[in-house]
């Protein structure tokens, strides 16, 4: 059986923006968190003050993280709070040890 699909996403809102984008983030965690092959599903703020996040997922398969971003939640979340985003950059991994 293949590793599970782990995800790390970094995202930083716009300058202003910061609050209303964690408030969307973690309404995004509570729905993410009943996906179907969601194993883990973290929001982690940084404490550097840079307003930085980082999303830590881990899905059973790629095939199930596809339909969570192409779930009506994910869409409703971009719809909403998209525009907040300042910065993004996502990884695509495989636990190696």
């Amino acid at each position: 059986m293949n590793a599970p699909l782990v995800i790390i996403a970094l995202v930083r809102a716009r300058p202003g923006a910061q609050a209303e984008l964690l408030a969307a983030q973690t309404r995004l965690v509570q729905e993410t968190r009943k996906a179907p092959g969601c194993i883990r599903y973290e929001l982690n703020l940084s404490e550097d003050g840079s307003g930085r996040v980082a999303f830590v997922e881990q899905w059973e398969s790629p095939a199930l993280w596809q339909q969570h971003m192409q779930s009506p939640y994910m869409q409703a979340f971009r719809d909403s709070a998209g525009h907040l985003i300042g910065e993004f950059d996502l990884l695509q991994m495989r636990q190696a040890a």
